[in-house]
């Protein structure tokens, strides 16, 4: 490869052997450049909203379909697509946005999380404040949550007053096309930033981390392309509980496996609880493999990025 002075003796790695140590996009390809330094640069493919949902599966694009038709029913909802998702306004009022997290399609509502606390909709809150005046989202996963999804639309629209009218029928989805092909269309974007050199471990970007770090270091979109599920198919059932990241930093070695039980026997949590959400606090410098239910992406990123990694448990 020939390089210039100040890139001399520049290696390339192909991430599908090391992509590990880095968020990834869905389908985008990746590659780090390394100089005789502690600098790296990386490449990326970045998906705009209208390429990922291009090159989504139909039962994806038929419930956006669906959905978006059933939002601009509604007399004075106009709508407005941007690079990382698709808005729904009525006058200075935003109402909803649809984005695609990690192949799943995702309608954000302007409704509070207190009222729908305990309901039949899991609403996750996202904490982003990009979406700060929508800030409860619903993942459409099926015909089902398709169908609440409605109901949803129905709750917000009544709370700004909006008159439902005839639902369009229109088609809102494109047809599929391949990278190369949204690229020329620049709905695909390839993005150069510097990283941090990764260590002798192959996988650890970091051997320390905090939250401020792992911040810096990691997108929200990429975060959630590292939570893998389980597929024991195991449930556990008892009462909901919060552990902290650097409570794991503190009591457990690295290669060590983090879950309920494990967490039990280290008396970190009380025997009735059977459900753990992991939250990022303080910092880390071990290498875990973590198994609990839910997790804040800003824990992901810490587990990520000391070279760990994270498991969604039943």
């Amino acid at each position: 490869m020939r390089t210039n002075k100040k890139t001399k003796e520049m290696r390339e790695i192909d991430l599908k052997t090391r992509s590990d140590f880095v968020g990834k996009e869905e389908g985008a390809k990746d590659a780090v450049f390394f100089t005789e330094t502690d600098v790296a640069f990386r490449i990326r493919s970045i998906k705009s909203f209208a390429a990922k949902l291009i090159c989504s599966n139909d039962e994806t694009t038929s419930y956006y379909n669906e959905l978006k038709n059933e939002i601009l029913s509604y007399k004075g909802i106009r709508s407005r697509i941007s690079w990382n998702y698709e808005s729904f306004n009525f006058g200075k009022d935003q109402i909803a946005k649809f984005s695609v997290r990690n192949g799943t399609l995702c309608l954000y509502f302007a409704l509070d999380m207190k009222e729908l606390k305990g309901s039949k909709y899991r609403v996750e809150l996202c904490p982003s404040t990009r979406y700060a005046a929508v800030p409860c989202m619903y993942r459409i996963r099926n015909a089902r949550r398709c169908e609440c999804a409605k109901e949803l639309i129905a709750m917000v629209t009544q709370k700004f007053g909006l008159v439902k009218g005839k639902t369009p029928g229109a088609e809102c989805s494109s047809s599929y096309e391949n990278s190369d092909a949204l690229l020329k269309k620049v709905l695909i974007k390839k993005i150069k930033s510097k990283i941090a050199r990764p260590v002798e471990n192959d996988r650890a970007l970091f051997k320390f981390v905090d939250v401020t770090l792992a911040e810096r270091s990691m997108t929200d979109e990429d975060a959630a392309i590292y939570i893998k599920d389980d597929v024991d198919g195991k449930k556990h059932k008892g009462k909901r509980g919060v552990v902290h990241v650097d409570v794991l930093s503190e009591h457990f070695e690295d290669g060590d496996t983090v879950n309920v039980e494990a967490l039990r026997t280290k008396n970190l949590i009380p025997s009735d609880v059977g459900r753990v959400k992991l939250l990022a606090k303080g910092s880390l410098d071990k290498t875990l493999n973590v198994h609990l239910q839910e997790y804040s992406l800003q824990a992901v990123k810490m587990i990520v990025l000391v070279g760990g990694t994270v498991h969604r448990a039943g």
